[in-house]
């Protein structure tokens, strides 16, 4: 199995993994022969590649860090945080009770995997990314953590901060996030408010840790502070 960016498929590849869509639909089974409609409405939602099977990738495995099932789970309750949030201000606690459960079941995943293989590509579509790219943070920063020896509760704290990092964005007009040119420098310091105000949702919740507000409020400080 191999990975292949989505210009450089073609008729006749065979599928290495399920492809699921925006609302976690099965798009193709693994083993479904492509076709030129199959890549087409790929390329139309954005998806940047897909795994192959073929026999230059004979016999090579790609293990997922969690399994995809969960993925795909995180992917659905991050969303359900960022709309509550995007509507009341607020996480709502079944969501909360959600997270929590799931984060339990990725440390489980992190730190029963005793060789840390990473697989996150990320596979979603554009409208997907932030979700996605939550739970792929956060598969590497419980990996790095389980690596150092931090505790399970320090494990917890670290990875609520991770699911959660970018939960400030919702504040953020969506025409600067989905700016494809650079930015300005009045659009980046509006950016650049998004950790205070991810820190202040959970801050602001007595079902966080004091240490999950700070990691989301420091997530993009630089080593020298």
């Amino acid at each position: 199995m191999r990975y292949v960016r989505i210009d450089a498929l073609k008729e006749g590849m065979i599928n290495g993994k399920p492809i699921f869509g925006q609302n976690s639909e099965l798009l193709l089974r693994e083993g479904v022969v492509l076709r030129e409609p199959y890549i087409r409405r790929l390329k139309e939602m954005g998806y940047q590649g897909i795994y192959i099977k073929d026999l230059f990738s004979d016999g090579i495995t790609v293990n997922d860090i969690i399994d995809p099932a969960l993925r795909i789970e995180c992917v659905k309750t991050i969303k359900d945080a960022y709309l509550c949030v995007s509507k009341e201000k607020i996480i709502h606690s079944n969501i909360v009770q959600k997270l929590k459960t799931l984060l339990d079941k990725i440390i489980d995943s992190v730190t029963s995997n005793d060789e840390l293989l990473m697989n996150i590509i990320d596979l979603k579509n554009y409208d997907d990314y932030t979700y996605s790219h939550s739970v792929n943070v956060t598969i590497l920063s419980l990996s790095v953590g389980y690596v150092m020896g931090l505790s399970k509760n320090m494990l917890f704290c670290l990875g609520m901060a991770a699911l959660l990092h970018d939960i400030g964005k919702v504040f953020i007009p969506r025409d600067i996030i989905n700016k494809s040119s650079k930015l300005n420098e009045k659009e980046l310091e509006i950016v650049r408010t998004h950790s205070f105000k991810g820190y202040q949702i959970l801050k602001d919740n007595n079902s966080f840790s004091y240490y999950s507000s700070i990691g989301v409020l420091h997530h993009h400080e630089k080593y020298n502070g």
